[in-house]
């Protein structure tokens, strides 16, 4: 510091030199002011000090930087021995400075010490606030008129629009330093002028912008890039372009007569409705559910007493589905999907007692005890998707058995196929009899579709009447962007309703082949879905969990019957290769059947435990969270579960085959589950079910059960083959699908009506608008003879899903994603003005003058692109506790505002629509913390009756580009466009048509001022903002 002091200028009364010391700590500022005071060449010069120091007490004791010269405090806690030391060190530099600044060369212009400066971050924030009472301690006691203490901490915290990353902005800086020359400064040198002017391109935090510093973040990013330096900070591009503060006399806009205003206290008064849907018990809903179910199930039976029709069936070939007598009278029947053969002759041995054996697997499939797993998998995962159970990634991948479920389904079909002799005809009526699972799933189907639409309307949610014709007779997956809202999980019932239409024509020709053939067409098959991965993949879906389990044909293709169609194939393939390789197993001489020797043998043993285990091992391992082969696993899974005719049943298969019985659960309990788990109160009760443990999941098992089975199968399938109904002709499938819409019929459940209009005050009129318009705004143009009116039209919808997350880091998550869409649009209308009478007379009258208001929607405003204002930058908040990631999307502009751009009272010009809106997408969409903000934009020239009208939009440049612009308030002053921007501070701001925009006053209410410093949250504390419109009145005698 010697040495920079004699390259200093010579010291004269023309010069003031400026000695920025940086310390740290406090022990070195004592040290800088005997540096200072032992320079002889400025020794007759008088000198002021400001000091402040604090911040790395912060940052060494709990930011622990690493760069932190003083490795006893990076040991220390800080607001334990901390604080201490920081305490110790300021009271003995105090002691120190004090006679400097009291009796030596700083007692005439005095010495002013800062308190550590306001920050946004709660934990900076904390620290300084606790390094401040001390601070403040000191210098209370020490004060004199050279030897102040500046709250610095306090003058930021009044102006927390002007912090940015912990820094102030030069406006912030500025009046602080203008604070202390008031006291440094003899009296007579202050500005007569009432107004301070702040010039420059930069002066405060909301004209932050990188545009305007070119040369700072030139030199950042190329330090960024290219030397690994520190990134490109807020704080610094804002302080590196200078601005001017000057003065000025008071423009006669504010000159008005404010006595009193700024001490009165505030009162605060509301006018509010809460208008809530009322809500049944929860217990109503199984009570109906099983109700129904019993009812359903006695129609059936009594319908059923007409004499079984049967049908002679030749050897080897598969019985009907419907009952058939016993030679002693016992009633026997087949189960859901198995469609069984007369076992083939076989010469069997009786084992001895001591003899354990395991049976050929025949044509008996062990397949009862995974479709139950798989179908209770299913339901837990729903209970996960909705946030009802810890986040255990083992709860969260139970969609990935509904493929599986459509492969047995395949397989179980063609195996039946397969064992139809080649010489005989199977008919429409026959194949229905042997395999009338359409209308078999139906009637239980049925009754969840009715019990879910009939909550829906006792809920008050609107269904769209597509989706419920849709979901009545099955095909609601058949057509890309037809929902499910009903019954979620059974889309798949769609996808096999089409497979059985068209299975007689792919099973003849998959009769046909051979077992290359057939191991080639396998072989496709699992490779089909991966270029349509690899094409996702490298466009970067980031969000997507790719499988090979369908087909990646886009949105509303994810469940369409194209997509699982291969999957279904698969599963009929499999049938064919097993019926290939039994006749090659059996021959193997010594090696046959039973011997384990046989690698038939000896393989089928592993191929279950290998596809479970192989299905475990994806879903947990984080190399697999984008990309996931899960569709050979599922196969290997069902062949070693089924094993070959002639070959006895593998281990786990045998072992699987006990527990059968659950086959009949499976997919009744995935359907009744839909409609008693689809409802909260019951998603809730089974997630506490998880959580107490095996013996509540049980009862909540057997709740569906016993609905299933009040709803048995074999009534229905028995009621399609009486001769009342014809085997082919079953009249109740498009009856019940005719009931079912009949529902729509039912009125909802809605708010009572609400007045035309409710009298707030004398002069204060609520007026009521249509049910999904919001934040209406008039335009009323005299000389026109017209009033104008914008409004939002706005509905919201959510939905649930499972998929992954990426994180800034690179890392990936399995997560749910909770998506809500705010579908927006501006809707505008113009009418003749009213005639005067009516306008006073409103509150007096019965109905209001502008309830029959025509409006049409906005759809001619354009993006930059020219494209329309729909895609919209995308929300998201990733909350790595519950893995849930949160996505806000919205689909259109919102909050519109229209105003007449004027240059006087009796000149109308253009009319300019104001809104707000998330930014369309583009390069870079901006964001607070990489959460996409809305931006305010404005449009010229709107012509309010041509809505069609191709216009742009220029975005409002005043604020901030990376924090949430709304709420501003649009008038004209003078022939300009105005803005209230935030009531506090009340911030006035001027707009050029081109978006740009600058501030050209600003004031404070004290008492809405002090209301929003109550809060301690930063960096806004209360937000006060308003969705309002200022209208300028002028007459004769007075301007308002």
């Amino acid at each position: 510091m010697g040495a920079m002091f004699e390259d200093a200028p010579a010291h004269s009364t023309d010069v003031i030199r400026i000695t920025f010391v940086t310390s740290f700590f406090w022990y070195r500022a004592e040290l800088a002011l005997e540096v200072v005071d032992a320079d002889v060449a400025w020794k007759a010069a008088k000198v002021a000090v400001v000091l402040q120091v604090g911040a790395w007490y912060m940052y060494c004791s709990i930011i622990k930087f690493k760069w932190c010269t003083r490795k006893d405090l990076i040991a220390l806690d800080f607001y334990g021995q901390g604080l201490k030391v920081y305490a110790a060190e300021m009271t003995h530099s105090l002691d120190q400075i004090q006679p400097f600044c009291t009796r030596g060369r700083a007692s005439a212009l005095g010495c002013y010490v800062q308190t550590v400066s306001w920050s946004n971050g709660a934990r900076d924030k904390k620290a300084y606030r606790a390094m401040n009472v001390p601070l403040r301690k000191e210098m209370t006691a020490r004060a004199t008129p050279s030897f102040r203490l500046v709250d610095f901490f306090g003058l930021g915290e009044v102006m927390p629009e002007e912090v940015v990353e912990g820094h102030g902005s030069q406006l912030l800086n500025l009046w602080m330093w203008t604070v202390m020359f008031n006291a440094i400064c003899p009296a007579e040198l202050a500005s007569q002028k009432a107004q301070a002017v702040f010039t420059g391109t930069m002066c405060t935090a909301a004209e932050l912008s990188y545009s305007k510093c070119p040369q700072y973040h030139k030199l950042c990013k190329y330090n960024t890039e290219k030397l690994g330096g520190p990134i490109c900070m807020n704080w610094a591009c804002l302080n590196s372009v200078p601005c001017t503060l000057s003065t000025r006399t008071s423009p006669k806009i504010l000159a008005a007569d404010d006595a009193g205003l700024c001490e009165d206290e505030m009162n605060f008064s509301a006018v509010s409705t809460l208008e809530t849907v009322p809500t049944g018990m929860p217990w109503i809903l199984s009570l109906t559910t099983a109700t129904l179910a019993l009812a359903l199930k006695l129609a059936l039976e009594l319908a059923m007493n007409h004499p079984p029709v049967t049908t002679p069936a030749a050897h080897g070939a598969p019985r009907a589905d419907a009952k058939v007598t016993g030679p002693e009278g016992e009633a026997v029947h087949d189960s859901l999907l198995k469609a069984e053969a007369d076992p083939l002759p076989q010469e069997t041995k009786r084992p001895s007692q001591n003899q354990f054996s395991i049976p050929k697997a025949g044509h008996q499939f062990a397949t009862g005890l995974a479709l139950f797993l798989a179908s209770s998998h299913v339901i837990i995962s729903e209970i996960f998707q909705q946030g009802l159970v810890a986040p255990w990634d083992w709860y969260g991948w139970g969609e990935v058995w509904i493929p599986w479920l459509i492969m047995v389904c395949g397989f179980m079909l063609f195996a039946s196929e397969l064992r139809i002799s080649a010489t005989e005809e199977e008919t429409i009526s026959d194949y229905q009899q042997r395999c009338p699972s359409t209308f078999f799933f139906y009637p239980l189907y049925a009754l969840g579709l009715f019990i879910s639409f009939v909550s829906a309307k006792f809920e008050g949610r609107d269904l769209n009447a597509v989706t419920l014709v849709a979901q009545a007779f099955l095909v609601q997956s058949w057509v890309p962007g037809v929902g499910d809202q009903l019954q979620p999980q059974c889309w798949f019932l769609s996808c096999l309703a089409l497979y059985w239409i068209l299975f007689k024509f792919i099973a003849q020709s998959f009769k046909r082949l051979n077992l290359l053939q057939t191991i080639c067409l396998m072989l496709s098959l699992l490779l089909l879905p991966w270029p349509l991965m690899a094409w996702a993949w490298g466009h970067r879906r980031a969000h997507s969990d790719l499988t090979d389990l369908a087909l990646n044909l886009g949105s509303g293709w994810e469940h369409h019957p194209i997509s699982y169609l291969h999957v279904f194939l698969l599963g009929m393939l499999l049938a064919k290769l097993r019926q290939l390789l039994d006749p090659l197993a059996a021959d193997l001489g010594d090696a046959g059947e039973a011997s384990s020797r046989n690698p038939y043998v000896i393989g089928s043993q592993v191929l279950a435990p290998l596809g479970y285990l192989g299905l475990l091992l994806i879903q947990s391992l984080q190399a697999f969270a984008l990309l996931k082969p899960l569709l050979l696993f599922q196969v290997l899974i069902l062949a070693g579960l089924v094993g070959l005719p002639s070959l006895p049943l593998p281990f786990t298969a045998y072992a699987f085959s006990k527990l059968n019985f659950l086959e009949d659960w499976d997919v009744g309990h995935m359907q009744v589950g839909e409609v008693e788990h689809g409802e909260l109160e019951t998603t809730r009760a089974w997630a506490v079910a998880i959580r107490v443990g095996p013996t509540a999941m049980l009862v909540m098992t057997m709740s569906p059960k016993v609905d299933a089975e009040m709803v048995d199968i074999e009534p229905t399938k028995d009621l399609a083959s009486t001769s009342a109904f014809g085997p082919a002709d079953v009249h109740w499938f498009p009856g019940l699908a005719v009931l079912v819409i009949g529902c729509a019929l039912i009125p909802s459940t809605s708010l009572p009506s609400l007045p035309s209009f409710v009298l707030l005050q004398s002069e204060l009129v609520d007026l009521r608008v249509a049910a999904e318009l919001r934040h209406p705004a008039l335009l009323v143009r005299p000389k026109q003879g017209e009033v104008m009116l914008v409004a939002q039209k706005q509905f919201i919808t959510w939905s649930r899903r499972l998929g992954v997350y990426r994180g800034d880091d690179g890392e990936v998550w399995h997560a749910v994603i909770l998506e809500e869409t705010i579908h927006s649009d501006l809707v505008l209308g113009v009418q003749p003005l009213p005639s005067g009478n009516s306008w006073r007379k409103w509150k007096d009258q019965s109905q209001s003058p502008l309830l029959a208001f025509p409006v049409q929607v906005w759809t001619g405003l354009r993006t930059p692109q020219g494209m329309p204002w729909k895609d919209l930058c995308v929300a998201e908040q990733w909350f790595p506790a519950n893995r849930t990631l949160l996505r806000r999307r919205v689909t259109g502009p919102e909050a519109g505002k229209l105003v007449a751009l004027h240059r006087s009272w009796d000149e109308s010009d253009d009319v300019v629509m104001v809104f707000e809106s998330a930014p369309p997408r583009g390069d870079v969409c901006p964001s607070d913390e990489d959460v996409p903000v809305t931006q305010m934009y404005l449009s010229l020239d709107v012509h309010v009756s041509k809505p069609d009208k191709h216009i742009g939009a220029n975005r409002l440049d005043y604020g901030f580009f990376n924090a949430k612009e709304k709420n501003w308030i649009p008038f004209i002053y003078n022939g300009s466009l105005h803005f209230v921007y935030p009531p506090v501070p009340h911030v006035i701001v001027s707009a050029q048509e081109d978006g740009r925009s600058q501030r050209l006053y600003s004031t404070t209410y004290l008492p809405l001022h002090r209301l929003r410093q109550k809060s301690p949250h930063a960096p806004c504390q209360i937000c006060i903002v308003g969705q309002f419109k200022a209208i300028f009145a002028a007459t004769q005698t007075s301007n308002t």
